[in-house]
């Protein structure tokens, strides 16, 4: 199988540990996706400022289409620079408001390939700054 990354640290750490860190996003990119997101507004059916919901959800393919394109285009030369060879299959927010309801317990993402034949990463990147009491995310090796 060939590699995810192209740098072979990288690459070593994700086999090892099923994932890496990687400063990604300069200020203004951060802000330019901030922006994007409350440029194209809330979607139809996402929960009043409560709880968690995720871009991809809604049923409107023009929403969708404009999130995935705005964060590809910002996103897309960094991560033509990090991996190898890899297509992005699709880009969203994930929205977590403050509370109880905005938890998320520990999971594993679905995959969204043949994993015997391909493999998959996964791209996080929080745009506010994030700790223990805001939505820090978690990552368990192996």
């Amino acid at each position: 199988m060939r590699a995810t990354f192209l740098d072979a640290r990288l690459e070593a750490a994700y086999r090892r540990d099923g994932y890496v860190t990687v400063p990604l996003l300069d200020p203004d990119e951060v802000a330019t996706l901030r922006a994007l997101y409350e440029d194209l507004g809330t979607p139809a059916g996402a929960p009043e400022r409560e709880g968690t919901f995720n871009t991809w959800n809604p049923f409107d393919a023009a929403y969708k289409s404009a999130v995935d394109a705005g964060v590809i285009a910002v996103l897309g030369p960094h991560l033509a620079a990090l991996f190898d060879r890899q297509r992005i299959l699709l880009s969203n927010f994930l929205v977590k408001y403050p509370g109880d309801r905005g938890e998320m317990p520990i999971h594993q993402d679905t995959s969204m390939v043949l994993e015997p034949e391909h493999r998959s990463a996964e791209v996080w990147v929080a745009l506010e700054d994030t700790g223990a009491d805001n939505g820090e995310l978690w990552m368990v090796p192996g």
